[in-house]
C-alpha cells in the first residue's frame, strides 16, 4: 500500500487544478502587454535556445530567477541517471516517440488540450524534438546544476504549459469546457510524468529486451522527479518508487482512458510525421513499434494500438521479428552484442531521420558532442 492520497476525489480536484505560480506569471504578461506581443514573447521562450534573462520582462525575469531554486539534488544519483540515458539515449527516444506520446493520446479529457491547440497536428515533428531537446538537456553533465541548459528548459516547457492554459480559458470564440478540467491539469501532467519514468525505464525498455538495475532506474525516476518539481508538479503526483509510478498510472488511465477521434487523429499526425524521418523500406516502423509497445497494455492487458487506430499493417514477418527480437534479448546478457546490434539499429533508424530532418524543420535540436560520437550518429546528419 502506497503513502499517497490517489483517491477518485483528490483526483478529481486535481483535474481542476492548474499551476497557480506559472498561471499568475501568464495572466501578469497578458495584462502588462498586447495579446500579440505577449504570445511573440512566449514563442520565442520556445524556441529560443539562446536568450538571456536580463532582456525578459520584469515578470519573466522574476519568474526564471524564482524557479531555478531546487533543493540540492544528490549528485551520485543524477550521475547514474545521466550514464542510462547515455547508454541507452536512442532506445529511451524510441520509446517516447512511439510509446509514451501516443499512450498520452489515450486520456479523452487531456487529449482534446492537444487537438485544440493544433499543435500535434499541425507540428508533430516538432513536438518530438523539443521532447527530445528537453531530455539532451536534463541528461547532459551539469543539466540539472544551477543555470543548467536542463533546468532552463523544463522551466520554458512549464511556461508553456501556462500558456496554453491561459490561450484556451480565454478563447471567447470557443469557451473552454470546464467539466473537462482545467487544460494541462495536475493530473494530466502526472500521466505524461508516468509516460517519461516508469513507461520508459520500466516497460518501455523491458520490451526491447533491455532490464536495468533497480539502482538505474531509481537513479532516472530521480532525476525526473526532481523535473516534476520544476515543472509545476505536486510532490503527491511525483512518486518515489516506481511500484508507486505504476499504481499512479493505472489509477489515472481507469479514470481517463477512452477512444476518441481526436486520439486517433493525433496518433495518425503522429505516425505520418514519423514515417516521414524513414527511407520507404522503413516507413513502416513506426506502426510496428507503436503496435508492440501499446499492445498488450501492462496495466489493463488492453489493445491499446487498435484504441488508438495504429494501422495493423506492418506485415506478419516484421511485426514478429519484433517480437522475436524482444524474446532473443529478454534471456540474454544486459551487455551482449546481440542488445547493442538489435535495440540499436532499430533506435537509431528513426534517430539518426529526426537529426537529418532538424536541418530543414524550424525545430533546432542539439545533441552533446561526447554523445554524438558514442552512439555512432551519422556524420551527415550533424
Amino acid at each position: 500500500m502506497n503513502e499517497y492520497p490517489w483517491t477518485q476525489s483528490f483526483l478529481d480536484q486535481m483535474r481542476t487544478e492548474g499551476d497557480p505560480l506559472a498561471d499568475q506569471v501568464v495572466d501578469a504578461l497578458f495584462a502588462n502587454h498586447a495579446a500579440d506581443e505577449a504570445n511573440t514573447l512566449l514563442r520565442k521562450l520556445g524556441t529560443s535556445r539562446e536568450f538571456s534573462v536580463d532582456t525578459l520582462p520584469p515578470v519573466l525575469r522574476d519568474y526564471f530567477i524564482q524557479t531555478a531554486a531546487i533543493p540540492a539534488l544528490d549528485e551520485d544519483k543524477l550521475l547514474l541517471g545521466q550514464q542510462v540515458f547515455a547508454e541507452y539515449g536512442p532506445e529511451i527516444a524510441l520509446i517516447l516517440a512511439c510509446y509514451s506520446l501516443p499512450f498520452c493520446y489515450a486520456d479523452q479529457k487531456g487529449v482534446h488540450v492537444l487537438y485544440r491547440t493544433g499543435f500535434l497536428m499541425k507540428r508533430a515533428r516538432a513536438r518530438v524534438f523539443q521532447t527530445l531537446q528537453m531530455l539532451m538537456d536534463v541528461f547532459s553533465p551539469g543539466g540539472m546544476s544551477p543555470g543548467g541548459k536542463g533546468i532552463v528548459s523544463v522551466q520554458k516547457v512549464r511556461l508553456m504549459h501556462a500558456g496554453v492554459r491561459y490561450l484556451l480559458t480565454h478563447d471567447a470564440k470557443e469557451p473552454w469546457d470546464e467539466a473537462r478540467g482545467r487544460p494541462v491539469n495536475q493530473e494530466d501532467m502526472a500521466l505524461t510524468y508516468c509516460t517519461f519514468t516508469t513507461l520508459v525505464i520500466r516497460h518501455g525498455l523491458e520490451k526491447l529486451g533491455v532490464k536495468l538495475s533497480l539502482e538505474q532506474q531509481e537513479a532516472y525516476l530521480y532525476t525526473w522527479n526532481a523535473v516534476g518539481q520544476l515543472l509545476g508538479l505536486r510532490s503527491e503526483l511525483r512518486p518515489a518508487t516506481l511500484d508507486d509510478a505504476d499504481d499512479l498510472c493505472r489509477t489515472i488511465q481507469e479514470r481517463v482512458f477512452a477512444e476518441t477521434d481526436e486520439g486517433r487523429q493525433l496518433t495518425a499526425s503522429l505516425i505520418e510525421a514519423l514515417s516521414s524521418l524513414l527511407s520507404p523500406a522503413f516507413q513502416k516502423l513506426p506502426s510496428v513499434m507503436m503496435r508492440h509497445f501499446l499492445t498488450p497494455d501492462p496495466y489493463s492487458n488492453k489493445d491499446l494500438a487498435s484504441m488508438l487506430g495504429v494501422p495493423d499493417e506492418g506485415g506478419v514477418v516484421l511485426r514478429t521479428a519484433v517480437t522475436l527480437i524482444s524474446k532473443i534479448c529478454d534471456h540474454a546478457n544486459n551487455d551482449s552484442d546481440l542488445i547493442r546490434l538489435i535495440n540499436r539499429d532499430v533506435s537509431l533508424s528513426l534517430f539518426n531521420g529526426l537529426l537529418r530532418m532538424s536541418h530543414t524543420d524550424s525545430a533546432s535540436f542539439e545533441i552533446p558532442t561526447d554523445l554524438y560520437a558514442y552512439w555512432k550518429l551519422e556524420s551527415e546528419a550533424a
